[in-house]
């Protein structure tokens, strides 16, 4: 009898503490849902998230298998000056982050400011008007601030904004209005679907949450510099990550391998995909992660879009996205190009615990896409639809690598353009006695350039200048380089006007 006793009380405290649970349930697809969000789902106190004293937000001690809590905005669009601008904010549970910005008319990703846990969840009762999670940081140039994102339920909007603790700084407000139904990965308490392959561990990263897509406004200022307002359109990723098989995610670290999960906008409709492939020999309850939604918020319709093909030009950071497939609705055949990656050079890291030798790496791109979407026998032509991708790529050895990608693996780059994008002119350096052509992004034909002079210290490649003419609208361009003994290297450049 005493040793019954003792096995149930060693058992359930076995329980409590998190060690010997149920596996998380799975999914192979949560496209169909359609709720809306709420609070519980931005906020999940009891389930991902806990509230200690003080407001600080922290993961529920007894639930050891939490890994990563995803709370970012992407947010692009156009000044009133006519720049494209885009904006990556995060809040992170634990760690630190730093917020980037995106200007066509400055140079670059600009560093603005940076925010650090611990998080604090206000309930709109006190600090803020709406529900709140806000983190503390500091600016670029000194001065510390307090960055927020707000949650107004009943008019389904969601508010970012940075401002000084104390004195002058840089100040950030994004209004961000979904326009249909939300992207779900899963509702907080599951099923959830499979992310990737855990890299260091022999486990699988699976994920809940959601994506909101639309519209947004915003304004930046930054004292003694400038301010800009703009206007363009938004993703909000609020996910919440796990271990499945590990007893504790505390040696999991990095993204998981390998997925591609990335939105589309367009003023008729937005799409939003995640894809895996699972390049370890891990096993998964289910199928790696391929599901896909589609709305169509202009026409008040929405779909599940699970029955899609994508693909990519290759490569450990591909510059051109396909993807086609059906709904109940009609059909999907589009074609993305990249018009700036984050970071610029993806880094590409050695080793995963099924192969030392292998490659990894981790990225965003912006991309425009083009082709068409029927939807009822109409069919929409796609001549610039804006979308923002994340992705992570795998690679062996023996892994063929394209010709044109940006990041090669073995091999140097022989071609580079700077600035890139560009907003008046920019330099390419190729080798020495290339001809050096321009084409639009249908293969049209725009210019040739000549040498302007040669690389400094180096006499084995010159500088070409190109200088847009006013015929010349924005978008991608190809620039084609011919060495004089043989071959051809492309490479893609992005002119914002």
């Amino acid at each position: 009898m005493l040793r019954c006793v003792l096995v149930f009380v060693f058992v359930a405290t076995m329980l409590s503490a998190g060690w010997g649970q149920a596996p998380w349930p799975l999914t192979a697809s949560n496209s169909s849902i359609r709720d809306y969000v709420t609070l519980h789902d931005f906020v999940p106190l009891g389930i991902e998230l806990a509230e200690t004293t003080g407001h600080r937000l922290i993961y529920p001690p007894d639930a050891p298998q939490w890994r990563l809590s995803c709370f970012i905005l992407v947010a692009m669009g156009t000044t009133s000056e006519g720049d494209t601008i885009i904006l990556q904010e995060r809040l992170p549970l634990y760690g630190s982050h730093t917020q980037r910005v995106f200007l066509s008319s400055r140079s670059g990703w600009e560093h603005l400011y940076g925010v650090a846990s611990p998080m604090y969840y206000d309930d709109g009762d006190s600090l803020f008007p709406y529900p709140t999670v806000y983190e503390f940081g500091r600016y670029a140039g000194g001065g510390e601030c307090i960055a927020s994102m707000s949650f107004n339920e009943a008019d389904r909007e969601w508010i970012y904004m940075v401002r000084p603790t104390s004195g002058d700084g840089d100040t950030v407000e994004i209004r961000c209005h979904p326009r249909s139904v939300p992207f779900w990965m899963g509702k907080v308490e599951g099923p959830y679907i499979v992310h990737g392959a855990v890299f260091n561990v022999e486990d699988i990263d699976i994920w809940g949450g959601f994506w909101e897509l639309g519209t947004c406004e915003g304004r930046i200022v930054v004292p003694e510099v400038g301010s800009w307002t703009f206007e363009g359109n938004f993703l909000w990723d609020r996910a919440y990550h796990r271990v499945y098989y590990s007893e504790s995610a505390w040696r999991a670290a990095g993204a998981p391998l390998s997925f591609s999960c990335f939105g589309i906008f367009h003023p008729e409709f937005d799409i939003m995909v995640t894809r895996s492939v699972n390049p370890s020999p891990i096993e998964s309850p289910v199928p790696f992660q391929h599901q896909g939604r589609l709305n169509f918020h202009a026409r008040g319709m929405d779909f599940s879009f699970d029955e899609f093909f994508y693909d990519d030009n290759g490569g450990m950071q591909p510059d051109e996205h396909y993807l086609t497939g059906t709904y109940p609705g009609g059909e999907v055949n589009l074609t993305g190009d990249v018009f700036i990656f984050y970071p610029n050079d993806w880094e590409i890291c050695s080793g995963v615990w099924w192969d030392t030798t292998a490659f990894r790496d981790w990225g965003r791109a912006f991309i425009i896409w083009t082709g068409t979407v029927t939807l009822y026998g109409d069919t929409i032509h796609v001549d610039d639809a804006w979308g923002v991708g994340e992705f992570t790529r795998f690679a062996t050895e023996t892994t063929e690598v394209s010709e044109n990608e940006t990041a090669k693996l073995p091999s140097e780059i022989d071609i580079s353009v700077y600035p890139n994008p560009f907003n008046s002119s920019c330099v390419i350096t190729a080798p020495a006695g290339a001809e050096v052509e321009i084409y639009d992004m249908r293969g049209g034909y725009v210019c040739k350039l000549f040498a302007c002079s040669p690389e400094e210290g180096d006499g084995k490649r010159y500088r070409y200048a190109w200088t847009p003419s006013s015929s010349c609208t924005s978008g991608v361009y190809f620039v084609k380089v011919t060495p004089k003994d043989g071959g051809v290297m492309v490479r893609r450049v992005v002119y914002l006007r």
